[in-house]
Order: C-alpha cells, then sequence, then structure tokens
C-alpha cells in the first residue's frame, strides 16, 4: 500500500467506488464528510496528490503526464478491481477527462465520469492567474474563489505553505497539451456553479468530446457552489443514485 489513497470509511465489501480528484492546491480534506452522502454500497477513495497532506516528503510532479501517471497508480490501487465512478474538480476534472482519454493508462476504466467546473479544452481559455503572478495576487485569487479558510491565509506559514503548493500545481497544469482527435467513451456527467466563471458555455465543448451519454446540470454558486451543495455533492451524482 502506498500513501496515494485516503479512505476516510473504509468499506472493503463495497461493489464500487467513487474516487474523487482534488482542484491545484487542494488536498483530500474538502472531500472526507462526503462519506455521509454515499450509498452504502460505495467506498469513497480519495486519490492525494505528491507534495501535501501523507505525501509532503515527495516532490510534486513537474509535468502533465507525470501526473496522469501517479494518479493512474493510486486509481488502480483504491478500485481493486471494482467498478467506479471517476470524479475530479477544476484540475481534478481535466486529469480524470485525461485519463479517461487515454484509457491505455488506466488498468481499468471507470464505468461513469463526473467533471466538476471542469472547462472543456475547446473553450476558449481565460488565463485568472498565472504561474509567475505575485503571491499577493495568489492570496487574492485564493480568497475569491474561498479555496481555504481565512484563518489559514491569515497565519503566515500557512498562508505560503498554500501558495507555493497551489503555484506547483499551475505549473503543472501549464504543460497540459491537448490533443483535438482524443474522444472519451465512458458516460459523463458535468456540473457546474451558475455564478461560475467555468459556466454552461465553457462545458458546452465536452459534448464534441464525450462520444457516450452525457448530461450537463448547473448547481447553485460558484466555483465550489453553496455549502450545503459542496457538503453533499454525491447526491448530485447519477451515476451513484443507479443501480450499478
Amino acid at each position: 500500500m502506498t500513501n496515494r489513497v485516503v479512505r476516510p470509511r473504509p468499506r472493503p465489501d463495497a461493489r464500487r467506488v467513487l474516487v474523487c480528484l482534488s482542484y491545484a492546491g487542494g488536498g483530500t480534506a474538502p472531500f472526507r464528510g462526503w462519506t455521509e452522502h454515499v450509498p452504502e454500497d460505495v467506498e469513497l477513495a480519495l486519490i492525494c496528490y505528491p507534495g501535501r497532506e501523507r505525501r509532503t516528503s515527495e516532490r510534486i510532479v513537474p509535468t502533465w503526464d507525470h501526473l496522469l501517471s501517479d494518479v493512474a497508480a493510486g486509481i488502480a490501487e483504491a478500485v481493486a478491481d471494482r467498478p467506479y465512478v471517476l470524479f475530479g474538480h477544476s484540475m481534478g476534472g481535466a486529469v480524470a477527462a485525461g485519463l479517461a482519454s487515454l484509457s491505455h493508462q488506466l488498468r481499468q476504466p471507470p464505468s461513469s465520469l463526473v467533471l466538476s467546473a471542469t472547462r472543456s479544452p475547446l473553450a476558449k481559455v481565460k488565463v485568472s492567474l498565472s504561474p509567475t503572478a505575485s503571491d499577493e495576487e495568489y492570496v487574492r485569487w485564493i480568497k475569491a474563489k474561498a479555496q481555504v479558510p481565512d484563518a489559514v491565509l491569515e497565519h503566515p506559514e500557512l498562508r505560503e505553505m498554500a501558495v507555493s503548493l497551489l503555484r506547483a500545481d499551475l505549473t503543472t497544469l501549464s504543460t497540459l497539451t491537448y490533443d483535438p482527435a482524443r474522444r472519451i467513451a465512458t458516460p459523463t456527467q458535468v456540473l457546474h456553479g451558475e455564478r461560475d466563471e467555468v459556466d454552461e458555455e465553457a462545458v458546452r465543448g465536452w459534448s464534441k468530446i464525450v462520444t457516450s451519454d452525457l448530461r450537463i446540470d448547473p448547481l447553485p454558486g460558484g466555483h465550489f457552489y453553496v455549502p450545503e451543495v459542496w457538503e453533499r455533492l454525491p447526491q448530485y451524482m447519477t451515476a451513484l443514485r443507479e443501480d450499478g
């Protein structure tokens, strides 16, 4: 076993797994409360990226391809040959979509894909934060997204850690190149906040990439929805409501 997978409530006998991939600068903590909102036959498995939480001693991967390989290894460990829904939020959605479009990297493809606040690679790119931006710009961006509690940003060491981690992830993300020939053959649900910059127009391009069933669902709020929606987001995932 490695430090790649966090299981907040282990269910080794569960028939299915919900595998979650975090956003840039994020870890597994924002998803841990979801154990209360998944069906009894589903185990929640959270992928920890290098350089954070239990993997702080590891170097953050330098390129997008390295990140995909690392996450693919975590997914293989998490699911243990069980059917699984692959969920990703923001950068995590880009990772999930990247792996689903490169099925040879996955020992076992997901049964369903859920992309949350994830812009289609066909959409016009809006660069809201550059890897070379100042620390002050990073702090303002984090506050605007409500990505971490204000108490963290008021603590100098924790603020520095949050900025450093986000900068490193965005540097990795900047190495992503999209091959327009890639397609996703996995049934896919796209979620987006009604007040997010990743709006319906930005996600509509998935219809040209996903060759299987696709549904797009707007939810209240911004990039992380409203708190009461985020807290029980698995309840909005149609694949989890199905019998599997």
